[in-house]
């Protein structure tokens, strides 16, 4: 029986323009299904997703109105993505991407002032995140704002690729520090002195995580989120109590990937800019030395 589009996935309900690439040719194989997603894997590490409409926007991913049930068996390689059309093996004609709704992967807020509701939030919430994730973070933020360069590699190799799945929970937790630091630098106010070495540092060390876990990492590196955590940064931009608690509820219930972890991750880098103001607030005060002034005779 041949495949067809609306025997597998019903109708198309929109796409990550980024897929409609000039000269896209890319060839997948299936990592990945479960009742809601279908992820594909290329050779050159390009992520494709397939999801239901409870999923929202997201990078590379094309929503779609109904996964095929657990038991239908879906073919393993072989699926071919061009820029204007898919193909899945065993079906005569490739599925046209013309005409459907653009959903970009590539609207992170940028964060101005800094978000003291949002950090209080996460705070209080910390009983959720796991400790030794905690933990390990701690350490990584530590090395970060320290001059050694030499000082982040393990703490840092103690977070990437820590945990169970194609996505770890460490990977998540990182996704969720670059995330946050993008949204600082576009701000333009907050310093994320941080984020460039810990990007290059990432970058090096790709090979201790899944390659589906990498290409995640990737998207928060570029900045691209999801549609929850879309709505988590801007949150934080506005900065509004009620506007945040009702945030990081949606992001925490999110079908998809370790969303406690990711929190983690986003408070971690908060200190870290908290810990820079702060900082520089004493220099104010206080200036670089001390004034000694005459004693009056």
């Amino acid at each position: 029986m041949k495949l067809t589009t609306s025997s597998l996935f019903g109708k198309i309900l929109g796409l990550d323009p980024a897929l409609r690439q000039p000269n896209l040719n890319e060839v997948f194989s299936l990592r990945h299904r479960d009742a809601q997603s279908v992820i594909l894997l290329s050779k050159n590490g390009l992520l494709l997703t397939i999801a239901e409409q409870a999923w929202g926007r997201g990078p590379n991913r094309i929503l779609v109105e109904r996964i095929p049930a657990e038991p239908f068996s879906l073919p393993l390689d072989g699926w071919t993505l061009a820029s204007d059309s898919i193909t899945i093996p065993g079906e005569a004609e490739p599925i046209s991407l013309d005409g459907f709704r653009l959903q970009p992967s590539e609207n992170l807020a940028a964060v101005q002032d800094f978000p003291g509701h949002m950090r209080n939030a996460l705070n209080r919430l910390r009983r959720q995140f796991l400790p030794d994730l905690e933990s390990r973070l701690a350490d990584l933020t530590s090395a970060l704002q320290t001059p050694l360069t030499e000082s982040v590699e393990i703490p840092l190799l103690s977070v990437l690729g820590r945990g169970d799945g194609l996505h770890p929970a460490g990977d998540a937790a990182l996704c969720g520090m670059m995330l946050t630091g993008r949204a600082m630098t576009f701000g333009k106010r907050l310093r994320s002195d941080w984020l460039p070495r810990l990007l290059t540092e990432i970058r090096r060390f790709f090979h201790r995580t899944t390659k589906v876990s990498a290409a995640f990492i990737r998207f928060a590196a570029e900045g691209r989120t999801n549609d929850r955590q879309e709505q988590l940064f801007a949150a934080m931009a506005r900065d509004y109590e009620g506007v945040v608690e009702t945030a990081l509820i949606n992001l925490a219930n999110s079908p998809e990937g370790p969303a406690w972890a990711f929190l983690s991750g986003v408070r971690a880098a908060l200190e870290m800019v908290f810990t820079g103001l702060d900082l520089n607030r004493n220099l104010m005060v206080s200036g670089p030395f001390p004034i000694i002034r005459p004693e009056k005779k």
